[in-house]
Parts: structure tokens; C-alpha cells; sequence
């Protein structure tokens, strides 16, 4: 985590910054763990001050991207059910 003081600029400035890549082996971390160690980067910086600006740079292979559309699209076919039932 990159982290600047609020003297700086007037306000503090906190930046995660995620790199995965394809492992040259070929073998894959598991996408499970893969997105656990995101969430667990996103809730680093929520726990950050609130005078303090926030950046996260997430960088990845297509299989994360489908992952988390997958995910996302589950996420929001369950709540429109919740909403509607």
C-alpha cells in the first residue's frame, strides 16, 4: 500500500495497487483466492481514515474478469428476485 500524508496535498492519499498474472507453469492460483486477496486489499482501504482519498488498480488476466462478471451477474440476478418476491 502507497500511502501520502494529508500535508501534502490537504488530504491524504492511500493507493493499492494489485497486479495478477498467469503463472509461467501454467498452473493457476484458484480464482476463489485470487478474489479473496481483492477484497481483502478493498477492505484495507476502507479501514483508512475517511480525510484520506482512495485509488485501487486492479490488473488481470481475462479469467479474473470473467470471474467477477460471473459473479456480479449472480449477485444482481439474486437481489432483483429479493426486490420482486
Amino acid at each position: 500500500m502507497i500511502y501520502l500524508s494529508p500535508p501534502l496535498f490537504g488530504f491524504g492519499l492511500a493507493a493499492e495497487v494489485k497486479f495478477n498474472r498467469e503463472r509461467p507453469s501454467g498452473k493457476q492460483t484458484p480464482v476463489t483466492e485470487l478474489s479473496a486477496k481483492v477484497f481483502n486489499d478493498l477492505y484495507r482501504l476502507g479501514n483508512i481514515r475517511s480525510n484520506v482519498k482512495k485509488l485501487f488498480v486492479y490488473v488481470s488476466g481475462g479469467y479474473m474478469v470473467s470471474y467477477f462478471k460471473k459473479e456480479m451477474d449472480l449477485m444482481h440476478s439474486l437481489c432483483c428476485k429479493l426486490v420482486v418476491a
